[in-house]
């Protein structure tokens, strides 16, 4: 019925709008990384998953830029970046900053 459409299309609109409203992440690597690395890395998608891209391909040409590119669609609003030196394993944060809505 007629009400039964809008409940569903209030309902569905809600479920959409809390969705966006959580922080959404990218995790990945810079450079050449070990095994262990990598398994924190799929460790932490787990770990995060409902608002993480859990199959998050990287590739040896993927440029910051392009993770930047997407992310602004997808809602993602952190990434967490791992590199590694000959000494430690490094840690970056990055939080995107979303352009703000005129009222």
């Amino acid at each position: 019925t007629k009400t039964q459409k809008k409940v569903r299309a209030t309902a569905i609109q809600r479920s959409q709008d809390e969705f966006a409203s959580v922080p959404h992440t990218f995790i990945f690597h810079r450079g050449q990384v070990g095994h262990n690395v990598q398994q924190l890395i799929s460790d932490l998608r787990r770990l995060m998953e409902p608002y993480t891209a859990r199959a998050l391909k990287v590739r040896k040409r993927n440029l910051l830029k392009d993770f930047v590119s997407v992310a602004g669609p997808l809602g993602v609003t952190h990434f967490l970046i791992f590199t590694k030196s000959s000494t430690s394993v490094n840690f970056v944060s990055k939080m995107e900053i979303l352009p703000t809505r005129k009222k």
